[in-house]
Order: structure tokens, then sequence, then C-alpha cells
């Protein structure tokens, strides 16, 4: 930051548009967090996975605390040590300087009570894994500059080093100490830790409660025991193999086991990827691809022998498919059906025989259709007429034609392109 406020606030923040523009933070080590996690993704597994790296580095958060991943920076930690083979406590310099055979030796070895962490996210540079930058990005600087600048917008990101003025609004995000001048308006987020004097009103909690409250809620709310998940009977249960989150594929979400709770806890991955979320787990009935004995085989094929069949086949790239395996086709016959994620709530196959009371609708639609029309249109076009008429018209027109006609004139929000006869 600079030493002077500006002296009119900017709308919007600017982005360096050149990643040759981005400074790498100098005067004091520029390390990962190595406790972070963004979604469940700590800095580690940001780098690991190059998909998602550059949409996980347009967050300001994660440039912040993962600059080494964000490729803002590569230094080594100058206070880690590990017990090298010879005996004694050695530094990242210490690989640095015969990195043949030392990295090689090294690098990929754990830490000892490190939860899991190598030598090499402590040691990036003597290892040879520092990232390119990602483009578009802001890097923060490692301390405010000797001399202010001029400057008509603020930063993306905040400096290194901590500013002694406190500023005119609150922080987005919760502070890790309580600052000694209170802010004039509260923060969007918590405190890490709680005030020392109550609050004069309640606040809101997105977290359920134990035991149910006297009157029902305004809207719905989720199950939280993985039990009461119903997998989709009656009809098959299949990913949607064209279906993109984030840019990740279904498949691309259940290869991915760290991250794969928190996307399927949106209710538009669980519908489009029932199979990734563990709601289900069909073969794709349709589905043939060709064997080496010259025939087209379906899933069932596969299943009658599993070995070797499953072993020659599931990891076979189906022709002209865009790069899916035979065992996104055929989950079951490939033995990987994944367990239910927690606190889910799948959608069900086709309508209860029984209608069950609620005051509010399900999260997600069911996969059948109802034979049973609504008592107001839908947003949507449906893509075929319904058989009984609606008592009001929809606000779009529907894709075909009705088979009768209506016995009067509707109303209709959207004028015809040309006059009737």
């Amino acid at each position: 930051p600079t030493k002077s406020p500006s002296e009119r606030p900017s709308n919007s923040p600017t982005r360096s548009e050149s990643p040759s523009e981005i400074s790498a933070p100098t005067g004091v080590s520029c390390l990962n967090d190595l406790t972070y996690t963004f979604n469940e993704q700590s800095c580690q597994m940001i780098r690991n996975n190059s998909s998602s790296r550059e949409w996980f580095c347009e967050k300001d958060e994660v440039v912040m605390n993962c600059p080494q991943t964000c490729g803002c920076c590569c230094d080594d930690d100058p206070d880690f040590k590990f017990e090298a083979d010879i005996g004694s406590n050695k530094s990242c310099g210490w690989i640095g300087d015969k990195p043949d055979p030392r990295a090689t030796k090294y690098c990929d070895r754990e830490v000892d009570n490190s939860g899991g962490q190598l030598i090499k996210d402590y040691c990036p540079k003597a290892c040879d894994i520092c990232e390119e930058p990602v483009p578009a990005i802001s890097c923060p600087s490692a301390s405010p500059s000797a001399t202010p600048t001029m400057s008509t917008e603020p930063t993306m990101t905040p400096s290194f080093a901590k500013s002694s003025i406190p500023s005119n609004s609150p922080s987005r995000m919760p502070s890790e100490s309580p600052t000694k001048i209170p802010s004039e308006s509260p923060s969007e987020s918590p405190s890490k830790n709680p005030s020392e004097r109550p609050t004069s009103g309640p606040s809101e909690s997105k977290i359920p409660t134990k035991s149910p409250s006297e009157r029902p809620s305004n809207s719905p709310t989720r199950s939280e025991s993985p039990s009461e998940i119903s997998a989709p009977t009656g009809v098959s249960c299949l990913n949607d193999l064209t279906y993109t989150f984030n840019e990740q594929s279904c498949q691309m979400i259940r290869n991915n086991s760290s991250s794969r709770e928190w996307f399927c806890e949106k209710d538009e991955v669980v519908m489009n990827c029932p199979q990734t979320c563990g709601c289900c787990c069909d073969d794709d009935p349709d589905f043939k691809f060709e064997a080496d004995i010259g025939s087209n085989k379906s899933c069932g094929w596969i299943g009658d022998k599993p070995d070797p069949r499953a072993t020659k086949y599931c990891d076979r790239e189906v022709d002209n498919s865009g790069g899916q395996l035979i065992k996104d086709y055929c989950p079951k016959a490939c033995d990987i059906c994944e367990e239910p994620v927690p606190a889910i709530s799948c959608p069900s196959a086709s309508p209860s025989a029984t209608p069950t009371m609620s005051t509010e609708p399900t999260m997600t639609p069911s996969f059948a259709k109802s034979s049973i029309p609504s008592n107001s249109p839908s947003r949507m076009p449906s893509e075929s007429p319904t058989k009984i008429p609606s008592e009001s018209p929809s606000e779009s027109p529907s894709k075909n034609p009705s088979e009768r006609p209506t016995s009067g004139p509707s109303e209709s929000k959207i004028p015809t392109k040309s006059p009737s006869e």
C-alpha cells in the first residue's frame, strides 16, 4: 500500500494484463502457506492440478496464500531442515548445491510429522518445481514501497507487510486477531475469536440445528445423513459426459478425490454427475465398443468376465469420444463406483407412488416426468405438448404445437411475428 491515501477512491480495481508486469515479492521470503486450503484444495494440490490452477489463481485469496503455486515467486523456506541419510539436518540450500543426485533422492520424500508435506513443498527452488506466472493476475508486493506512487486504483491483493493505519472499511476476510480500533461497519465474515461483548441482535446461521424447529422453514433444508440418500431406480442413472462445472467434467471431478465432496455439494453437479457423487452406478445400456476379436461389445460383456476384460479394456479411450474412456460408460462393470458424498440430496429416478406431505419443493427435480400436470405453468418450454392443457398460458411458447385447440382465446405476453388470418 502507499504511505498516504489517494485523494479519491477508485470505482473498481485494475488487473495487470501482462505476466511480464508481475513483480515477484522481494525483501522477505515468499512462501506458500502450507496450512491454507481453498475449497478443500491446498496450495500443493492446486499446483499439482494443472488443468484448474489458472482458475484457482484468479482468486485473490489464493494468490495471497499460495504465491509460489500461482507463479509469483519461488523461494525456498530458509527455516526448513530435514534429516538426511548421513544423519545430520540439512537445508534446502544443501539440495541446491548438488541437485544431482540430491534432488532426485530427497525432493519427493515425505517430511516427518508434516501431515503429508513433501520436501519439495518447502524447497521448490532447490527441487526445480517453480511455476510459470498465471496470466493476468496481480501478485502482492513483499513490503510497502519506500516512496509512494501515484495510483488511481487500489491493488487487487494486499502486501505481505501489515499497514500501521487502519482501513476506512472492514475487510471481507476475518482477521487473525482483533484490531485495537473498531471498524465503522461489521465485516461480512465472522471473526476467528469471539467478541468480548454480546451482539445486540440474533445472527443468522447457515448450519442447520440438530433438532427441528417448532414451525416449518421458508426454504428447504438438506439431509444431514448419507443414509437418507436414495439411489435412483427404474431408469438408467448416468453421468452427462458433455457437462462441465468450472471447466471440470464429471470424470475429472470423480478422479479428484480431494475436491469431489466440494463439487458434489452443488445441486447442479449432483443432477448432471449422479455417478460421480455416489448417487448410483449404472452402465450405459446403449454403449458399444469394438473388442479385439472384431465385434462390438457392451458393458455387460466386460462384467461377465471382469478378469481379464476389465483390466484389458476399461482404461482404453473410446474412438471419437473426445477423450472418454470405456470405464466412463461402464462404471459398474469396471468397478469404479463411488461411495455417496455425505449430506447431499440425490434426485429420485421417478415420482413416488404415494405422495408425501411436503411444504417445500425438493432441491433437484426427479429424472422421470410426472404424469400429472402442475397447477401453474413452468418457466421453461416443454419438449413435447402435454395431453391436458394448463389452466394458464406459459410464459414462453412450447417447442411443438398442442394437439387440440384451446376452448377460448388465450392471452399472450409475446406478440406473434405475423398477423393471424
